[in-house]
């Protein structure tokens, strides 16, 4: 009897577990990868790498684009880029969902790059001189702006 670790049924075990973590792994590459399939009759979303911080695309099915956040300042160009490259002309609705320098810090790239259609926020006030000068773009550009409201 063989009291080895690695006996034939532990050998098994172990094959059919990195097989499985390697589907695992190939899955999700697959699934967050931003070249998906076109799906011109659903909803389509892709979120982006930003670094710290948040950016999310939604393509509606009728090719409305909604942006939310636009990660930091730093990320901005790499933002620009990825929406250029999914073929995005237009953000319809950009959405800030607070004034933090992770969430807004792009969005001066994103404003100059873009039509923008409406910008809404969460009415957060932070008083930074990012937030500042958002509402100073947003005044500059003369895009529609509001807060969402209940209902």
């Amino acid at each position: 009897m063989n009291s080895g670790f690695l006996t034939k049924k532990n050998k098994k075990f172990f094959i059919l577990l990195f097989a499985l973590i390697i589907g695992f792994f190939a899955a999700a590459g697959w699934v967050s990868s931003p070249e998906l399939p076109d799906t011109k009759d659903g909803l389509q979303f892709y979120a982006f790498n930003v670094g710290q911080g948040d950016s999310s695309l939604f393509i509606l099915p009728d090719r409305k684009t909604i942006l939310i956040d636009a990660g930091p300042e730093d990320s901005g160009k790499k933002l620009v880029r990825e929406l250029k490259k999914l073929g995005v002309k237009k953000i319809d609705l950009l959405v800030a969902t607070h004034p933090h320098s992770d969430h807004i810090g792009g969005m001066e790239k994103v404003m100059s790059n873009f039509q923008i259609g409406k910008i809404w926020d969460s009415g957060f006030i932070h008083g930074s001189p990012l937030q500042k000068n958002f509402y100073i773009a947003i005044r500059e550009k003369k895009v529609p702006f509001g807060r969402p409201k209940k209902g």
